[in-house]
């Protein structure tokens, strides 16, 4: 007798144990169903902040969960958003990820991420000299006239 309630406490703490474990792993498929967020690649231009969308999604109980944005650079660097933006500091990819933790305290979390490829789009201005201008294969050309502003690249020296 005393085996068998030995036997059956055992398998009464090894269910315990197993449903208190799985108690973490809370899924929330509504949540996860509702959590959709456009992935594909976004460029922008160098100089221009970057707008970010604020989320939030309807859990399996009808309650709105707001995501958590956040924002990081290849090396790993956190960018401070504000009023749902972020301005980069240099070209290159960031990754914007969209996070909402859900459940009993919390403990379930889902994510979702997608990249910005910052890049310089906008081309150099040049002054000093036009398309009007005329040069005649063998003259000399005086490029110290000539100034070139870009966005990214600030000291062009005009070369020909």
């Amino acid at each position: 007798m005393k085996k068998f309630r030995l036997i059956i406490t055992s398998f009464v703490l090894l269910v315990a144990i197993f449903y208190l474990s799985s108690c973490d792993k809370v899924e929330d498929e509504v949540l996860d169903q509702n959590f959709v967020i456009d992935t594909e690649t976004r460029e922008v231009n160098f100089g221009e902040d970057v707008y970010l969308e604020p989320f939030s999604a309807k859990d399996k109980d009808g309650k709105w969960k707001d995501a958590v944005i956040t924002v990081t650079d290849k090396d790993g660097k956190n960018y401070e958003i504000k009023n749902f933006a972020f301005s980069p500091d240099k070209l290159g990819e960031y990754i914007v990820t969209y996070t909402i933790n859900f459940g009993k305290n919390d403990k379930g979390v889902l994510t979702r991420s997608y990249t910005v490829l910052v890049k310089d789009l906008s081309a150099p201005t040049v002054s000093g000299f036009t398309q009007d201008n005329l040069v005649i294969l063998g003259d000399e050309v005086d490029l110290s006239s000539i100034e070139i502003e870009d966005n990214v690249d600030s000291n062009i020296v005009p070369t020909i």
